[in-house]
């Protein structure tokens, strides 16, 4: 389906639906196959939990986005998977096809930035505000980890744009 539904879903990851999972927000959606959120925000959240998901699991960078955005859906799947490891080298230090990552507050960064390469296939020419997808990627690691951190985003009012639901 094409990037704009994905945005007027405020699902710009294009989460899947599933039967066992509701997420944070989810509002009806007009596609049998992508779920919809009511707002932005907890949009990007689904989307860096379900990619820490497989993280988790153990998957390498390469088998992760596989799993996201398979070949079989037509994706460029091996062009995502070297954005992803260009974006997410921080320091001189990134990870690559075959590596795995911890989820943790550590690699904050690192993930942050594979989101951010996802978002631009899955979302190609939509930006969001960084400290959107700062308060996205922390409540993720919050998610998946357990642990609570510090606020990532000190005024919450500056994320834009404001919630909507899907109609």
């Amino acid at each position: 389906e094409d990037a704009a539904k994905s945005i007027q879903r405020n699902n710009p990851m294009n989460v899947e639906i599933r039967k066992d999972i509701t997420w944070q927000g989810q509002v009806k959606s007009d596609s049998k196959r992508f779920m919809a959120t009511d707002s932005p925000l907890n949009g990007l959240r689904a989307g860096y939990i379900n990619m820490l998901a497989k993280f988790k699991r153990g998957l390498t960078l390469g088998e992760t986005i596989e799993a996201l955005s398979p070949k079989s859906d037509k994706n460029p799947t091996p062009a995502m998977i070297k954005v992803a490891e260009s974006m997410s080298e921080i320091d001189g230090i990134g990870v690559r096809k075959n590596d795995k990552l911890e989820v943790s507050m550590a690699n904050f960064d690192k993930i942050k930035q594979i989101g951010k390469a996802l978002l631009k296939f899955e979302a190609p020419g939509h930006t969001f505000p960084e400290s959107m997808i700062d308060e996205a990627v922390k409540l993720a690691i919050e998610q998946k980890t357990g642990v609570k951190s510090k606020a990532v985003v000190k005024d919450k009012s500056k994320m834009y744009p404001p919630p909507k639901t899907f109609k």
